[in-house]
């Protein structure tokens, strides 16, 4: 034992006392220790119960997540499953998580073993299909020696925040393509007028990049003049607390361009206080571009002439300009527009109304004339119309109409029709003449060759009867000529007319210059084609007129000349088509070629009034008429008439004889058999030597035959013939140089055509008249021979011949 072990303490004098001190120590350490154990059962006992009620998961595992030291129970009513089975299986909430978020758990699961995790968000899918949204935090524990031996952390139940959260988001991304597919630009601004947020619409308005705008003041964009109203207006909404502005500025771009801009603004307010405002932008440079034109198309329409309406298919005004009212009557002021249908005179012109809307429903337009009722006065009045169908973005069609009072101009085109009737009558006459005086002419000239041989007297005074008579008959025709140029008829009485009628008329009409001119004509007639209503004087003569212009555009045709005649039904009546293979109408024309007085004849070959004429008489009957040309390729006219009202045709054409002329001129040149007969034998006669020819090729022919003798003394030529004609008859033999236009006496029964114009002024040979006196064409023709020889043929016709002829054309 050592010394120091004998040495007593000094604390106890005796062993027992040593002892009993030891056992009180003891006594007061175990007393400590079950103070400790029992406090940390309390301990335990709290944690339990936080645990056990909080609605976060407490857990304990060790650092590999290879043992569960504890789970706190909330695990069952977050993952929907047993905590047990994390007991026995400390990775089986894996198993739960979703399959795109298990490798960022991992990763968070390996980070914690080192450090704390501020915390990882990932779905847990329950076994009830029900998918929760939950957030993880750990950190790990250390022992005295600083060795990680425990990792704790709570997972918290954040479906519901995370919720607002996508709801938020999603509201976030659903304004932010609000504000970048809106139509309009979106901004906002500082107090200082600095642009803080904008759109593309905004950028793409002031022609700049978002980057290059965010942070410049809106007085940098605006247009000097504006920069003031700008200035007031923040200050409005700064000082006075202005919520809501509207003003309009202009912007100018790098370009240099100008655009002017509605904006609507309104503060933005924080604690009460203005930090700045946002708002809309339109640009609204075309669309005040397009109110100005419509300001101006208002006033245009407003100045018109012509009444301009707008209306629904049943007949209701939507718009009228002041024309329109002046021209029907009525109170455009008043509260109502009136109704299409109160203008209509009668129950007729309400019936073809109806006609004339569904033609506009199903085919878009409409034009011709119509009849209205003024309301004012009650007086009919005539107008010409044009619809058109407007069709809405709605589905809604209106129906878009001009109309022009045509009280003057139907009493001009009475007087016109007056002047076009008798050029139209004078032409009809020079056929007649020409169908009368060539019968006539070989009548009285056959009557004259009988009456120089010996005959009875009875039989001699039939022959003088039937001699009187002719001439009589001759002058009636002379008679006509003078009738011509009278005054006609303006009575205007509709039947029901066969349109293939009057054209069979018309062509029966003109064969004869047709033929003389060669133009071939087709007829392509529908059978059974449905009547119109019309005026029979006044439809012979539109197709007439529409022939001669035919024949006219032909005559400077070379080559073959077609002229083709077709009608054909359509759904609303029918329709005429009058072409021709012609040398075609300009397209500066086309626009003219209607219009009274317009012609592109030479001077004195027409007055222009002919299509015109068509035209007017075309739109009297409710139809309308249509061109259709090319230079080089003929043109095509067509007529559209509306059929007549269910009931039989009258009459439409009174059966007349009209036909072709035949000019005459010597050797004898005369294509009327019976006149030749008659001139050949007078003129032998007398005792001449006379050869005879049907037409030109077969006279030129005889004059070659004849030229190594001594040829013809004198020639007698008609002046319009088949073929070769009187007067080219006279330009070939020109060319001949052999003197024969200084021999040659013409013969004609048509003193009025162009032609026999042009000859009359261009020659000075004779032209005689038929039906004529066959001692006084001997007595012309020996003097023309004598003329001849003597040289003295270019002397002007004696005033018994060719100059009566001159003062009659």
């Amino acid at each position: 034992m050592s010394e120091t072990a004998d040495r007593p303490s000094p604390d106890f004098h005796d062993p027992s006392e040593q002892l009993e001190a030891r056992l009180a120590e003891a006594l007061a350490r175990a007393e400590a220790a079950e103070r400790t154990v029992e406090a940390v059962r309390e301990n335990q006992k709290n944690f339990r119960e936080f645990a056990e009620n909080v609605r976060d998961v407490f857990w304990i595992f060790n650092p590999d997540f290879t043992e569960t030291i504890y789970v706190s129970p909330a695990f069952e009513r977050l993952w929907g499953q047993p905590m047990e089975r994390v007991y026995d299986d400390p990775r089986y909430f894996l198993s739960s998580v979703h399959r795109d978020d298990v490798g960022a758990l991992r990763s968070a699961m390996r980070q914690v073993r080192e450090r704390a995790l501020d915390g990882i968000a990932y779905r847990v899918l329950r076994p009830d299909g029900e998918l929760r949204w939950v957030w993880s935090r750990g950190y790990p524990v250390r022992d005295e020696r600083g060795v990680v031996y425990r990792v704790v952390g709570t997972t918290e139940d954040i479906t519901e925040r995370k919720r607002a959260e996508l709801e938020i988001a999603a509201a976030e991304a659903h304004y932010r393509r609000l504000v970048e597919t809106s139509p309009y630009a979106i901004f906002a601004l500082d107090t200082e007028g600095r642009i803080t947020e904008l759109n593309r619409v905004a950028s793409e308005m002031l022609g700049r990049d978002p980057d290059e705008l965010l942070g410049r003041c809106l007085t940098e964009i605006v247009a000097p003049e504006d920069l003031p109203e700008v200035e007031r207006r923040r200050r409005d909404r700064l000082v006075n607390g202005e919520d809501v502005i509207d003003y309009e500025v202009h912007v100018a771009r790098p370009s240099g361009e100008r655009r002017l801009v509605h904006v609507r603004s309104t503060v933005i307010r924080e604690a009460g206080e203005v930090i700045g405002a946002h708002g809309i932008a339109r640009d609204i440079t075309e669309e005040r571009a397009h109110q100005e034109r419509l300001r101006l198309f208002g006033t245009a329409l407003e100045g018109l002439d012509e009444g301009v309406g707008i209306a629904r298919f049943d007949g209701q005004l939507v718009y009228a300009n002041s024309t329109h009212a002046q021209l029907l009557g009525y109170d455009r002021e008043s509260d109502e527009m009136p109704n299409c249908h109160a203008f209509l005179p009668d129950g007729a012109e309400a019936q073809r109304m109806e006609e004339i809307l569904r033609i506009v429903a199903e085919h878009g337009a409409w034009s011709g004339r119509v009849r209205r009722r003024r309301v004012s006065d009650g007086k009919v009045v005539p107008l010409e119309m044009i619809l058109g169908r407007v069709d809405r973005d709605e589905g809604e069609s209106l129906v878009f109409y001009i109309i022009r009072d045509l009280t003057e101009e139907i009493q001009k085109e009475q007087q016109l029709r007056r002047v076009e009737r008798l050029a139209s009558v004078g032409t009809l006459i020079g056929g007649v003449a020409h169908e009368l005086n060539n019968p006539l002419s070989a009548v009285i000239n056959f009557a004259q060759l009988l009456l120089l041989e010996p005959r009875p007297a009875e039989e001699r005074e039939d022959l003088e009867t039937i001699q009187r008579e002719a001439r009589r008959m001759a002058k009636i025709v002379a008679d006509l000529r003078l009738i011509a140029r009278h005054t006609q008829d303006e009575s205007s009485e509709r039947i029901g007319v066969d349109v293939n009628e009057i054209v069979r008329h018309v062509l029966k009409t003109r064969r004869y210059s047709l033929t003389t001119r060669n133009v071939e004509v087709e007829e392509d007639l529908a059978p059974q084609l449905p009547c119109i209503l019309a005026d029979v004087g006044q439809m012979e003569q539109a197709v007439l007129n529409l022939v001669i212009n035919a024949e006219q555009a032909l005559a400077t045709q070379s080559g073959a000349r077609l002229l083709t005649l077709r009608t054909r039904p359509t759904q609303d009546g029918i329709s005429l088509q009058v072409q021709d293979n012609g040398p075609g109408i300009a397209p500066e024309l086309l626009e003219r070629i209607f219009d009274p007085f317009f012609t592109t004849r030479p001077a004195g070959e027409g007055m222009g009034l002919g299509l015109s004429l068509v035209h007017s008489i075309v739109a009297e009957h409710g139809g309308r008429v249509q061109v259709d040309s090319q230079p080089g390729d003929g043109a095509s006219f067509r007529v559209d008439l509306p059929r007549a009202p269910e009931r039989e045709a009258e009459p439409a054409v009174a059966g007349r004889t009209l036909g072709p002329a035949a000019p005459l001129r010597m050797m004898v040149v005369e294509d009327e058999e019976g006149v030749r007969r008659a001139i050949v034998r007078y003129l032998r006669r007398r005792g001449h030597e006379v050869d005879e020819a049907a037409e030109g090729e077969a006279a030129l022919r005889l004059l070659d035959a004849a030229a190594s003798d001594d040829g013809y003394d004198v020639l007698l030529s008609d002046l319009r013939m088949p073929g070769l004609d009187g007067e080219e008859l006279m330009a070939r033999l020109r060319q001949q140089g052999l003197g024969y236009e200084n021999r040659i006496v013409f013969l004609t029964g048509d003193a009025i055509s162009p032609e026999a114009a042009r000859v009359l002024t261009g020659t000075h040979a004779p032209v005689l008249l038929k039906p004529l006196d066959l001692t006084s064409l001997a007595e012309v023709l020996e003097r023309r021979a004598a003329e001849a020889r003597s040289g003295t043929a270019e002397a002007p016709a004696s005033p018994s011949t060719s100059s009566q002829l001159r003062s009659s054309a």
